[in-house]
């Protein structure tokens, strides 16, 4: 295994701000992940396709354990938000491309946990692990063109806007516009992308 990519598989917890921290998800989060998901479920529906593939506890419970293991192989991690010791959203990285040195992150927050600035922070928390702390180049964030609270949480980041793929993304009958924004670590370290957070 690639030297970052076990300590990937190590990454438990990070801290957020003094409420707020990512733990990696486990199968004990089930009962309160997916409810978090059923609760938000119209407006996370609206631009992210597994949403409607999340029907039960069940299907929660088999995405952690396949998460699980991918954790443990050093490709993604996935890790619940949680403000307070309440979990209100999952941000991700993965997978991972050791050999480019480069990942995706992923996030979504419950309805009653936005507007405050709680995503911007956990994400910039995840994205500065793994640029800083595994070596990665380059983090890539893709998200719905019209997913206005998306793109602005990768703009507060830093992230830069490389293009748009057309009609990329099926989601309830819609076939979506993707947009790709991106973080190098060159930039991240020259006071570019995630400059905000030194």
């Amino acid at each position: 295994m690639h030297a970052s990519a076990a300590s990937m598989s190590r990454l438990r917890r990070l801290a957020v701000s003094d409420r707020v921290e990512l733990r990696a998800v486990r199968l004990p989060d089930a009962p309160e992940l997916f409810a978090a998901v059923d609760a938000s479920r119209g407006s996370l529906g609206r631009w992210l396709p597994w949403v409607d593939g999340t029907r039960s506890l069940s299907d929660t419970r088999d995405f952690i354990r396949v998460s699980a293991a991918d954790h443990g192989a050093g490709a993604s991690v996935q890790m619940c938000i949680r403000e307070g010791g309440t979990l209100v959203g999952m941000v991700g990285l993965g997978p991972v491309d050791w050999a480019n040195r480069r990942a995706w992150l992923g996030y979504w927050l419950a309805e009653g946990a936005r507007g405050r600035g709680i995503m911007t922070e956990s994400a910039r928390a995840l994205a500065r692990h793994a640029i800083g702390e595994l070596g990665l180049n380059r983090v890539d964030l893709v998200c719905a063109a019209d997913n206005l609270p998306s793109r602005a949480v990768a703009e507060r980041l830093g992230f830069e806007l490389e293009g748009t793929s057309r009609e990329a993304m099926f989601v309830r009958g819609r076939c979506l516009d993707v947009v790709t924004y991106a973080a190098l670590a060159r930039r991240w370290r020259c006071g570019g992308a995630g400059a905000e957070a030194r």
